[in-house]
């Protein structure tokens, strides 16, 4: 199953820059602030377009979403090594979170193929692979910055994402497109304070604070994911403790 890999890869992209920021800023003539909103564009992109991106491509098979989306951020993450400016890197690191906003279409392939008693699991493997990127995939990119320059880390996330877009072209199963819903539905879920709370602070919160140099990104994971994983069991819980309706037809 290659949707580990993928969530990897992609989180793995979009918090790397974080570990170079300052050489980054150095050799592109730019403050350090200015650099950290290449990590703040990207997470904004990201929890803006998700919902949208869903109800677009409900119809196309997932199969097909996640390779075009794996090529565009191959190409968006190799292009860096021949760019020289920082406007130049600002539209790849867009187009490189226009590509990563395919990670939900990552758990519902991952929920769709996995057998009902092993869903909860399954899925639990895909967040580990966002967990792992923070842990070592972050820190390895940062040492290949440090190594061999800025780029180096950035390219990094490209390899990751074109061993990953083989393994989907190789592993997974072509996957009907999912039951369309309206985007009203989609975002219903936020409407529960709870997990809006979660939601943003896992999204933005770490991102927006890791956007501050290096040094920022143990206090944000540390701070962060614990926040977001007590908010959602909090709605967790809340779900659990409402009556369960009688008669609705089962997914």
């Amino acid at each position: 199953m290659p949707s580990p890999s993928c969530a990897f890869a992609l989180q793995t992209d979009g918090f790397v820059i974080t570990g170079v920021l300052p050489a980054l800023a150095r050799e592109l003539t730019v403050g350090q602030a200015t650099a950290g909103q290449l990590v703040t564009v990207f997470s904004v992109i990201c929890a803006a377009v998700a919902p949208v991106a869903a109800v677009v491509t409900a119809r196309l098979p997932r199969r097909r979403i996640l390779t075009a989306a794996l090529a565009l951020f191959c190409l968006a993450n190799f292009a860096v090594l021949v760019t020289r400016s920082y406007g130049a890197l600002m539209v790849l690191r867009v187009l490189a979170a226009l590509a990563a906003v395919a990670l939900p279409t990552v758990l519902a392939v991952t929920a769709h193929l996995a057998p009902p008693e092993r869903r909860g699991s399954s899925l639990a493997t895909v967040m580990a692979g966002l967990t792992g990127a923070v842990v070592i995939g972050v820190p390895a990119g940062t040492w290949a910055g440090t190594a061999l320059g800025w780029r180096a880390a950035v390219a990094l996330g490209g390899t990751l994402g074109l061993g990953t877009l083989l393994l989907v072209r190789a592993a997974l199963p072509r996957v009907p497109p999912a039951p369309p819903a309206p985007l009203a539905a989609r975002l219903h879920p936020l409407t529960r304070p709870a997990v809006l709370g979660a939601s943003l602070g896992g999204a933005l919160g770490g991102r927006l604070l890791a956007s501050h140099g290096p040094g920022a990104l143990p206090v944000a994971a540390a701070c962060c994911a614990p926040a977001a994983l007590l908010l959602f069991a909090m709605a967790g819980r809340r779900r659990a403790t409402l009556p369960r309706e009688t008669g609705a037809p089962t997914a």
